[in-house]
């Protein structure tokens, strides 16, 4: 009995043992892709050996289905640093988004990288230098999870909204400046937070132009929010051991906490760590912290650490911002009226420069025939006491002008004190204010102004401020040049052209007649996977002309086609609202061509209306939904074509291929609305096509052939109804 027992346990080891090696096999770096949801890379010397000189290689690993993707982890990496280099791109090849920028050198082992679509590329390049013991690399697949879904059945975090931010509490205050040094203070860490099982709020709240890359934050996201006290005009921002391509906006509290928020700045990574610095800020006053992946799909951990200093080369040490009204998820209204205060409570007089102006820039979307200004009282008594005031026109400091340059229109400080004769009407050559900050009192700079009545633009203009100041070195008339440094406050904003109108967003799913394959359930991707579909999209000739620019430098994977989908009137269907070309994908997903969410997202529709949603593709018959969906701007709104064919709108307009299975009907290659000779003689046009991006390719196979014919035959002479008809 004891002599079975053990050899039972040897045959269940040698069986696992066994069914490992067959899952996760290994491989050597070279020019390859692998589909496999478990292995291991080393470098081209194996796991014993070194990599050569000279190297190039590309390796694409890919997982075993459409809705997983591939979580790699390094085991070592020991390259010549500066030399040899290992790149890792989200995609399948080297054109997708970068998960970092490189690795050279020694890593921790640990390190784990996801794909958010499928795929992960791994790009090693070695030059003619000396080569050493290279990298192990494992692997494994995980769900990537869609619309903000749990893999592991969990609930939202308690932080899901802004309104329910973690508090963080007050800072730790930064030492003070004895010249140009000190500054610093000590950082609060926070490890193992987690946006897993994350939603979006709708309306999305997210700034554009980011630090340094000016990119905008992204939306949809799975974000998480905090709060915290700042004590200190600067705020150094550290995630680290999170996901690739995270977001963070930093938004700051007008008063009345998530409902009266300005956005003051943000980050977007292009790797597992991110950081930066946001600057000028206002001490003592509520912040909010909004932490994001890239897309709603992008979960998982990640530590924060956040600490406030002060820049002690700067001569404003301490300025504030407020804004009435604010704008409503960073938008204002054509025509709206706004006031701005600045303030500037501390000042660093380095070398004994005196503040001297304060320049406010201006968005294209403000109109400065409506600017109006009251300017700050001046903090100087006596036989030196001046005035500030605005001029319209740029002035020159007389002493670094030539350095500087001439500046404005803004808000100028003139007094009687400067190096030699004066012109009372000109500040450029004056002294400035010098008792700012210094106990005495503060400067209070205000102005209202009102945005463009008339948006002329189809993208939301530009309703920025940003705040520029200015020594009495460089603007005035002292010397040395000092102050030139100091951080510029900046206002984000944006004008939308509708008081009723927001960005909304759709779940919509149709299934393609001759493309689907009912026992997988899905439709086929052998276009893009053959590289056949277009990076731009198809529709900006006849019988569409849709005149939009929309493209991608890489199709994503589970591509089936590009279609056009329309929203129309509720009580004139006649009447397109809104229109916009999309991916479709294999599961009937229709996504928008630059978000890896399973939605698809329109701009300035009026929310609490409805519209009906036409989907038009290249070669089958479009359909519109039997009734109009509502959009409420607060909530995803939902239309799934598959379901019935009474899911569209007319008798007859869609295929039943399975109970509860319905599909576009194929045929329409003139795509004109109506199945007839025309289309026949189409196909007969372009019959024989091999490898080929045409509309009579019906089952999207590439080719066009008899396979086509016969899948166009049975709906010859179908009518679609008069709404999809060119």
């Amino acid at each position: 009995m004891r002599l079975l027992q053990v050899l039972l346990l040897m045959a269940s080891w040698l069986l696992v043992c066994c069914a490992h090696n067959l899952l996760a096999q290994t491989y050597n770096m070279s020019n390859n892709t692998v589909t496999s949801c478990a292995g291991t890379l080393y470098d081209s010397g194996g796991e014993l050996g070194s990599y050569n000189n000279d190297e190039v290689f590309s390796f694409t690993i890919c997982p075993t289905s459409f809705d997983e993707c591939i979580a790699l982890n390094f085991e070592n990496l020991n390259t010549e640093i500066g030399s040899d280099f290992l790149f890792i791109y989200d995609g399948e090849d080297a054109t997708g988004e970068p998960l970092t920028s490189s690795f050279s050198g020694t890593l921790t082992p640990g390190a784990t990288f996801r794909s958010t679509a499928g795929c992960l590329t791994l790009v090693f390049e070695s030059n003619e230098d000396a080569t050493l013991g290279g990298f192990e690399i494992t692997w494994v697949c995980e769900a990537c999870g869609f619309l903000g879904d749990c893999p592991d059945g969990g609930t939202s975090p308690s932080n899901d909204a802004c309104i329910n931010a973690l508090n963080l509490g007050t800072l730790p205050s930064p030492a003070e400046c004895i010249g140009i040094t000190g500054g610093d203070a000590s950082p609060i860490i926070q490890t193992n937070l987690s946006n897993q099982c994350a939603t979006a709020e709708l309306p999305y709240a997210f700034i554009t132009d980011c630090l340094d890359s000016g990119a905008d934050m992204s939306s949809l996201a799975a974000d998480v929010w905090y709060r915290f006290v700042l004590t200190g005009p600067q705020l150094e921002v550290q995630m680290t051991n999170g996901f690739p391509n995270a977001n963070i906006g930093l938004w700051y509290d007008n008063g009345g906490g998530c409902g009266n928020l300005v956005a003051l700045g943000c980050l977007v990574g292009d790797g597992n760590d991110l950081s930066g610095t946001f600057e000028p800020l206002n001490t003592n006053e509520t912040y909010y912290l909004q932490v994001s992946g890239s897309n709603l799909n992008e979960q998982g951990t990640f530590d924060l650490t956040l600490k406030n200093t002060l820049d002690c080369n700067a001569c404003i040490q301490e300025q504030s911002f407020t804004v009435s009204p604010p704008a409503i998820n960073g938008e204002y209204l054509p025509g709206e009226e706004v006031t701005f205060c600045y303030t500037v409570s501390e000042y660093n007089q380095i070398n004994t420069n005196w503040i001297h102006g304060v320049v406010p820039e201006f968005g294209s979307g403000w109109d400065l025939s409506t600017l109006t200004n009251i300017p700050a009282t001046s903090c100087t008594i006596g036989s030196n006491e001046g005035v500030w005031s605005w001029y319209d026109t740029q002035i020159t400091g007389s002493q670094n002008g030539s350095i500087v340059g001439p500046v404005g229109p803004g808000f100028f400080y003139e007094s009687p004190a400067g190096p030699s004769a004066l012109d009372p009407n000109n500040p450029g050559d004056n002294y400035g204010d010098p008792d700012v900050g210094q106990g005495v009192c503060s400067l209070e700079f205000c102005w209202t102004i009102s945005v463009l009545q008339e948006i002329q633009t189809v993208e939301q203009e530009d309703l920025s401020i940003t705040v520029e100041t200015y020594s009495d070195s460089e603007s005035g008339g002292y010397l040395p040049l000092s102050c030139q440094f100091d951080p510029n406050y900046q206002f984000f904003a944006t004008a939308n052209t509708c008081a009723t109108c927001t960005t909304s967003y759709i779940e919509l799913k149709v299934y393609l007649e001759a493309a689907y394959d009912l026992p997988t359930g899905e439709m086929s991707t052998h276009l893009r996977d053959n590289n056949l579909l277009p990076n731009q999209q198809p529709f900006n000739t006849a019988p569409w002309f849709y005149e939009g620019t929309e493209g991608v430098n890489a199709i994503p994977r589970k591509v089936v086609d590009w279609v056009l989908v329309e929203l129309r009137n509720a009580n004139d269907y006649n009447i397109i609202e809104s229109v916009k070309p999309a991916f479709l994908l294999n599961d009937g997903n229709i996504i928008d061509v630059d978000n890896l969410n399973y939605v698809l997202s329109f701009d300035n529709i009026i929310v609490n209306e409805e519209y009906y949603i036409l989907v038009r593709s290249r070669n089958h018959l479009a359909t519109m939904s039997a009734t109009p969906i509502l959009f409420t701007g607060t909530s995803i709104a939902s239309y799934d074509f598959t379901t019935a064919v009474s899911q569209a709108f007319g008798p007859n307009q869609q295929a039943q291929l399975a109970p509860e299975i319905a599909a576009q009907f194929t045929g329409d290659f003139d795509s004109n609305g109506v199945i007839t000779l025309a289309d026949f003689n189409k196909y007969t046009n372009e019959f024989g096509g091999i490898n080929q991006y045409t509309n009579s390719d019906g089952n999207m196979d590439g080719s066009t052939t008899i396979q086509d014919f016969n899948a166009y035959f049975p709906n010859a002479n179908l009518q679609g109804v008069n709404v999809i008809r060119y």
